[in-house]
C-alpha cells in the first residue's frame, strides 16, 4: 500500500521522525531518550570517533526506541483502557454520592418520625397518670 508520500506501508512514519530528528541537533525522543547530533560530530572532521561505550549506549537507545515503537498500539489501548476505567469510576462515585444522600434524608426523616413518636407516647403517659 502505497500513501502520497510515496513510501510503503508504514515506513513514511520513520522517515518523517528521521526528518524531525533532523532539524533539532538536540530533541528529547521520549521515554528518557535524547538524540544529540553534537555528541557524534565531535573529533570531525572525518568519521567521528566512538568507543564500545558509545556504541553500546546509542545500540541501546535503538533498541528502546524500536521496543516502543513496536509496542504503540499496546500503549495507546492501555490509555484508552485507563480513561474509560477513570470515567467509570467517576460516575460510580456520583452515583454513591446521590445514593448517599437519598439514604441520609430517609434516616433524617425516620430519626424526625421516631422522636414525633416518643414525643406521642409521652403525651399519652403523662395523660394515663392524670
Amino acid at each position: 500500500m502505497e500513501n502520497t508520500a510515496g513510501h510503503k506501508g508504514g515506513l513514511w512514519f520513520v522517515a518523517t521522525l528521521d526528518d524531525e530528528i533532523g532539524c533539532d541537533p538536540e530533541r528529547d525522543v521520549g521515554y528518557g531518550i535524547t538524540d544529540t547530533w553534537d555528541v557524534m560530530l565531535v573529533g570531525m572532521p572525518g568519521a567521528p570517533v566512538t568507543d564500545e561505550t558509545e556504541l553500546g549506549r546509542r545500540s541501546l537507545m535503538s533498541g528502546r526506541l524500536n521496543m516502543l515503537f513496536r509496542d504503540r498500539r499496546a500503549h495507546a489501548r492501555t490509555a484508552l483502557l485507563m480513561e474509560r476505567e477513570a470515567r467509570l469510576s467517576r460516575e460510580a462515585w456520583g452515583r454513591s454520592m446521590d445514593v448517599s444522600g437519598i439514604a441520609h434524608s430517609e434516616v433524617r426523616a425516620l430519626s424526625t418520625t421516631v422522636l414525633a413518636q416518643q414525643t406521642e407516647i409521652a403525651t399519652l403517659r403523662a395523660a394515663d397518670r392524670a
